[in-house]
This record gives structure tokens, sequence and C-alpha cells, in this order.
């Protein structure tokens, strides 16, 4: 092999440690896959036990009818098996929850509400 073709043990460091800055920065300007679990939000008001960990969203309702609701001014489909949570009551009647109450919501992936939980903040 030619003297005029060799590349020097240093030049390959130097090619090397830029590749891998190269690998780092675009790992970390892509954005990390976001489980469910990790989107959920709390309220800052201390949970009943039988409550989830978080909620996909949480507001006041605007409006509420058999099938929709709007909480923040946010219309949501609601799901035809949804359930109804309060402090004292999992899986209950939809007659605590009427415009201007504290809810939590659950989402499922055709972004229907599943689940309203009741929040009452003291």
């Amino acid at each position: 092999m030619n003297e005029n073709n060799r590349v020097s043990p240093g030049r390959v460091k130097h090619i090397l440690i830029g590749l891998g800055l190269i690998i780092f920065f675009m790992g970390m300007a892509a954005p990390p896959g976001v489980s469910p679990e990790e989107r959920l939000v709390k309220p800052e008001w201390v949970m009943p036990k039988h409550y989830p960990k978080g909620f996909h969203g949480w507001g006041r309702i605007g409006y509420i009818s058999e099938d929709e609701i709007a909480i923040n001014d946010i219309s949501f489909p609601l799901s035809p098996y949804i359930e109804y949570n309060t402090p004292e009551w999992a899986n209950t009647t939809k007659e605590d929850f009427f415009p201007g109450k504290m809810v939590g919501y659950l989402l499922n992936s055709a972004n229907e509400i599943i689940s309203l939980w009741l929040i009452e903040m003291k």
C-alpha cells in the first residue's frame, strides 16, 4: 500500500469522535416515544385510593350530554361504556357530573372519554 493513502491513527480517532458526537446530538434531537402512562397529569389534590395515578386531562365541565362532554371548552366524545367515579364511589351514576364540576378524565385510543373522575379541591 502506498504511504500517501494511509490514514494516521490520530485522524481515525478524530473521525470516530466526530461520528460519535453526530449520533449523540441526533439522539438528543429525536423525541423519545411517550407511553400513555407518561402523559398523565395530576391535579394538586390528594386523590382517593381507587383513583388512577393521573389523568389524560382535567378541568371544568362546560356541558355534558349522553354522548359528548366539553371540558375547559374542548369537546370530547363519550365512550358508550363510560364509567363515572366520585371520591366516595367507584363506577357510580352520572348524576354528580354537571356543568361547573371539576373532573379528570381518561381516554381510549379513539380519544373517547372512557372514565370521568370527580375532583373535589378543598
